[in-house]
């Protein structure tokens, strides 16, 4: 169970290559993450081909992943911004 669910409404998942990171599990820990809770989960997987693996398993999964910051919140930032002025419509 995630606790204090609550409090939050998006988590971004940055990373970037290092000798002790396995992109590959940290990707299933995302994926695990996800599974656990409604909220919208998003990935910032970065360093281009040696986190190739972990995009893979979050593609997989239906749990976007952005090569740059900027990116990942323009894109969030447009979705929030697009349900909130369609729930203004109603």
């Amino acid at each position: 169970m995630i606790r204090n669910q609550d409090k939050w409404d998006i988590a971004f998942v940055v990373a970037v290559p290092s000798g002790v990171l396995d992109s590959r599990h940290l990707a299933q820990e995302v994926v695990s993450f996800s599974n656990h809770t409604h909220k919208m989960i998003v990935g910032c997987l970065l360093g281009g081909n040696s986190m190739k693996s972990g995009v893979h398993i979050l593609r997989k999964a239906s749990i976007p992943n952005f090569s740059e910051l900027e990116e990942a919140f323009d894109a969030v930032g447009k979705a929030l911004n697009h349900s909130a002025t369609e729930e203004s419509k109603l």
